[in-house]
């Protein structure tokens, strides 16, 4: 299992991206090798005006320190890839 922030999607001045956990899990049988694979939303972050905020998948408020807890630093990366990434 891994934690992927997906890219910054930009709508209405509002920049939204997704922290997910990934699973990847190989399966080898007698007949070959196969792969299970997962991606599941564990939290919505949303930029606009200079401010983030965080939200469960089914829109209820995230505290920022579960998403911190979740994967330290994120909120800074996410910040930056929003201030920074060419937008128009």
């Amino acid at each position: 299992m891994s934690l992927v922030l997906d890219p910054v999607v930009r709508a209405r001045g509002v920049a939204v991206a997704a922290l997910c956990r990934v699973t990847v899990v190989p399966v080898a049988r007698n007949s070959g090798v196969s792969v299970w694979a997962d991606k599941r939303p564990l939290a919505l972050l949303l930029r606009s005006d200079g401010a983030t905020r965080c939200v469960m998948p089914d829109g209820a408020p995230m505290p920022e320190a579960e998403v911190e807890r979740l994967c330290p630093g994120v909120l800074v990366r996410f910040a930056g890839m929003c201030d920074t990434a060419d937008h128009p």
